[in-house]
């Protein structure tokens, strides 16, 4: 029972602790964190964004700097954001360009400066409406 866990084992654990969070995110619960975990002490990531976190901490490694869209997905991803979208859409509070670049992964586009208002991107099957929708 001491064996780590296979690459196939974290995956499927980083995905089951992914939707248990956007579950609570739905629900209105703040998302469960690792509290302990540092910069110092943080494992060699694993999982689908692996790739990406590597390359980034390789350019980092390197002098050079990431845009801000990167650095705002590391510090909390979008679909962790839900509970912060709902609070803000309570006060009607305008987003900063962090909460902003956020809320198109749920398909919000703050449309500003042109006016104080969103658009909402919806999908449509097949790309049909009747005039009645």
């Amino acid at each position: 029972m001491g064996e780590d866990l296979s690459g196939e084992q974290k995956r499927y654990l980083e995905g089951f602790a992914s939707g248990i969070n956007i579950g609570r995110a739905a629900t209105g619960l703040a998302p469960l964190r690792a509290a302990s975990i540092t910069p110092a002490t943080m494992p060699e990531p694993s999982g689908p964004d692996a790739a990406a976190l590597m390359a980034q901490a390789r350019t980092e490694a390197a002098g050079k700097k990431l845009v801000d869209q990167e650095k705002w997905k590391r510090t909390e991803h979008p679909f962790d954001a839900y509970v912060r979208l709902r609070q803000q859409a309570t006060i009607k509070a305008y987003p900063k360009p962090d909460d902003n670049f956020r809320w198109r992964y749920h398909g919000l586009f703050y449309v500003a400066p042109a006016q104080d208002s969103y658009m909402l991107r919806v999908r449509i099957a097949n790309g049909i409406l009747t005039a009645a929708q």
